[in-house]
């Protein structure tokens, strides 16, 4: 995360060039609380409750500029769920097909740790993904927020996230 307003400014600057979806500070993650970035929020997906510091999509968008938010936030979104997929390709003990770490809580953290490391290590040496077989699973795959999943319908959504959400979209969308 950034620290300091000069590096939440450049990051918010960031994702918005990804696609215009405005005052995002980071993604999925929804430990920070709301205010701590200046007002800044972080992006989810349709698992997550929506609050005032984490936007989800809407299950059933009721017009254009809702189904535009969408668009935007899915877009925006990918990128670091595109990156997940592809370090879990390549660190198969990570992906749930590769099996558990049958570690304790710190040591599985370590062994996150250095695997992350370990493939932005890959990637800036260009390194490729070799032999990895994806079988029906697509790394780059991401699930469509158009598309709810019927097991996130009770989530509860925050009505200060609600409001929000309906102000991005008015002003932005």
């Amino acid at each position: 995360m950034p620290r300091g307003m000069p590096e939440v400014i450049a990051t918010k600057q960031k994702f918005y060039r990804v696609s215009n979806f405005p005052n995002v500070i980071g993604l999925i993650d929804g430990r920070f609380q709301a205010g701590e970035f200046g007002g800044a929020h972080l992006l989810g997906d349709s698992g997550y409750p929506l609050e005032e510091n984490l936007m989800t999509p809407f299950m059933q968008p009721g017009n254009h500029s809702e189904v535009n938010y969408n668009n935007s936030h899915k877009r925006t979104r990918v990128i670091v769920e595109q990156t997940f997929g592809l370090w879990k390709s390549r660190f198969r003990c990570i992906h749930k097909s590769g099996g558990n770490l049958c570690y304790t809580p710190q040591k599985c953290a370590k062994i996150v740790s250095a695997t992350m490391l370990l493939h932005n290590y890959c990637i800036r040496r260009r390194i490729p993904l070799i032999g990895v077989d994806h079988g029906d699973e697509d790394p780059y795959n991401v699930d469509d927020p158009d598309d709810p999943d019927p097991q996130h319908e009770g989530i509860r959504n925050v009505p200060a996230g609600q409001a929000k959400r309906q102000r991005i979209v008015q002003e932005h969308f």
